[in-house]
């Protein structure tokens, strides 16, 4: 990873990396794709120490949420400690299903986004309780952001710019590493 970034601020606190502390990103759009063709404009930063990724959406902050539970516990926002959420199912499209137009096998993530500050909370509930593996980043045993287990399963997202790319070819799109945790089914992003 690149070592040069910017500190950036949210909800009036200056935006740390939950994964190495550290607060050096690098901004970038990206779109996220519902499975009816919608699509919604996010902002990601990039932890340029450890590769993680903390996604926004701007445009959610400000609107009434809902409260929802999480392992039987009120869910809360990593970032700001906010429990109002708003929550949509967005696509997890991989190489091989945009390359040969398998819309169809691309599974879905669900998101909880905060209505205060708009940060991303993401969830692959297929995941949940199948056998996982412990994963170190940045020299540091990851650790569940959502429930603090140690227990994940590796997969691999493609990201889909705000640029404009040819017809049909969205499977050139930079990946990405997910660990998704085997207890609560929370996505960790991560690029490497």
């Amino acid at each position: 990873m690149s070592q040069t970034g910017q500190s950036y601020t949210f909800a009036g606190q200056l935006l740390t990396c939950p994964i190495c502390k550290q607060s050096s990103f690098e901004q970038e759009s990206t779109l996220l794709h519902h499975e009816e063709d919608a699509q919604t404009p996010t902002d990601t930063y990039l932890c340029t120490i450890c590769g993680y990724m903390l996604w926004f959406s701007p445009a959610e902050v400000d609107a009434p949420g809902q409260a929802y539970l999480l392992l039987n516990r009120p869910l809360q926002c990593a970032m700001c400690a906010h429990t109002l959420f708003h929550s949509s199912e967005i696509l997890l499209n991989t190489r091989t299903a945009i390359f040969m137009q398998f819309n169809w096998a691309t599974h879905h993530a669900l998101n909880y986004i905060c209505a205060h500050c708009g940060f991303i909370k993401w969830f692959f509930t297929e995941e949940v309780a199948r056998p996982g593996k412990t994963y170190h980043v940045a020299h540091r045993q990851l650790t569940c952001q959502s429930c603090t287990r140690i227990a994940f399963r590796e997969r691999e997202t493609l990201l889909s710019s705000k640029s404009p790319t040819f017809p049909e070819a969205d499977w050139t799109d930079q990946s990405t590493k997910n660990y998704i945790c085997t207890t609560c089914g929370s996505i960790h992003w991560f690029v490497s």
